[in-house]
């Protein structure tokens, strides 16, 4: 602990600059995309929306995400990191703009389109200006902190919801999720690219796309985007269908809370996580990340039991939801980890082809878990949550570890020619 602060005590401005403005940036998709969750009852009862669209409707997000990831992942490695950010909080606050005006499901279809796009294109070009900034040594805790960004816009977004839903309702929440990203605009204004960044830019060869797709680069992208796909399967089953999980009676499988009570759980839920990606950060850069991934996967998975099978029991419930928001935090382990596995003229490619992968197959969770609610109840059918955490550990265990690194020196192989 002391080692890491002190180490801390020595990251410059710029670096720390860096690092808050990708946090709000992610925070703040983490936000509004999150709004929709805690207001699906409303916007289910208001549309008339069967569970399936319902959870279609969460799932398309990322549809739009996985190609905003790999375009704005590609333009981020041709145009720069800041640039290209600026671009992404514009989509988001557009899309969160467009919800709060929909007037049927077809229009609030069209606005989380163009959220997703936004929210796809944040992630990649944000963690790798981070970690392109920030010491070897700190690189797997810059990694995580800027991870638990979703779980604190996530309890941003509990707390909006709480103040500003019962009086401006659902479409209130939304507008307000616009305010924040002006000020996340304007910060990225002053950013500078990377010195890394910089100088492969004015090196000899290039890179393109589809060498995340070459020798020896391929069997990290197959393995990275199976992790995710399964971590995301577990997160967004549970994440987006929670609140309509904890209301719903136990008739049709729900657990049968109040709304002081699902408030409470969403809470904990967040800050367990928020605390599960700092002791992530505090561990990995030390005892490396594939072993706390496979424990963190270990922990989500044993935490889907008592969760899906609670039966309305509130201790089971709480039991649950601490092992699964603190264990679902291994996504703390995977911006550093990949970052090390690619050169710098395709890394924010990779980032944004493999995070967003898992977010198209592995975002199509909800939708299942919907179809199964029917005949089920939703407790019973977060089952499937289980192996897909033990999967994504799985995955992430044959990946090679490379803490510590120095991403300048993660160079093109001998034998592979420059994209034309």
């Amino acid at each position: 602990m002391r080692a890491v602060l002190a180490d801390l005590g020595q990251v410059s401005r710029g670096q720390w600059q860096a690092m808050v403005v990708a946090m709000l940036g992610y925070s703040l998709d983490a936000m509004d995309f999150l709004l929709y969750a805690l207001v699906l009852p409303l916007i289910a009862t208001e549309f008339h929306l069967l569970p399936a669209t319902a959870g279609f409707l969460s799932s398309v997000v990322f549809l739009s995400a996985a190609l905003g990831g790999y375009v704005f992942g590609f333009l981020a490695d041709r145009i720069g990191r800041s640039r290209t950010l600026i671009v992404t909080v514009l989509l988001y606050s557009v899309g969160t703009a467009g919800a709060a005006f929909s007037r049927d499901w077809v229009q609030l279809l069209l606005a989380r389109l163009v959220l997703g796009l936004g929210m796809g294109g944040e992630w990649g070009p944000g963690m790798t200006l981070v970690l392109e900034k920030w010491p070897a040594r700190l690189r797997s805790t810059a990694s995580a902190v800027v991870q638990s960004a979703w779980a604190i816009g996530y309890v941003f977004a509990v707390v909006a919801a709480l103040l500003i839903v019962p009086h401006w309702g659902w479409r209130g929440l939304f507008l307000f999720g616009i305010v924040p990203a002006v000020i996340v605009g304007i910060a990225r204004l002053r950013l500078v690219e990377p010195e890394v960044w910089q100088q492969a830019r004015t090196a000899a060869t290039r890179f393109g796309p589809r060498q995340v797709f070459s020798p020896p680069y391929l069997r990290h992208t197959v393995l990275m985007s199976l992790a995710m796909i399964f971590g995301f399967a577990t997160y967004n089953g549970i994440a987006i269908w929670l609140p309509t999980y904890l209301t719903g009676p136990l008739s049709r499988g729900g657990a049968a809370q109040t709304q002081a009570q699902v408030s409470f759980l969403l809470l904990l839920f967040n800050v367990v996580g928020i605390a599960g990606f700092l002791g992530f950060a505090l561990l990995a850069d030390r005892l490396g990340r594939r072993r706390l991934y496979a424990l963190w996967a270990a922990l989500a998975a044993l935490g889907v039991l008592p969760y899906a099978l609670a039966h309305g029991e509130a201790a089971w419930l709480v039991l649950g939801v601490v092992l699964l928001g603190f264990g679902t935090s291994f996504f703390g382990a995977y911006g550093a980890a990949t970052a090390e596995l690619y050169p710098t003229e395709m890394r924010a490619s990779a980032l944004g082809f493999t995070f967003n992968t898992g977010r198209l197959i592995g975002g199509q969770a909800p939708v299942l878990f919907g179809v199964l609610a029917v005949t089920m109840g939703l407790g019973p059918a977060s089952l499937i949550a289980l192996p897909a955490a033990l999967l994504s550990g799985i995955c992430f265990v044959f990946l090679p570890e490379r803490r510590g690194v120095e991403l300048a020196s993660v160079g093109r192989p001998a034998g592979l020619t420059a994209a034309r």
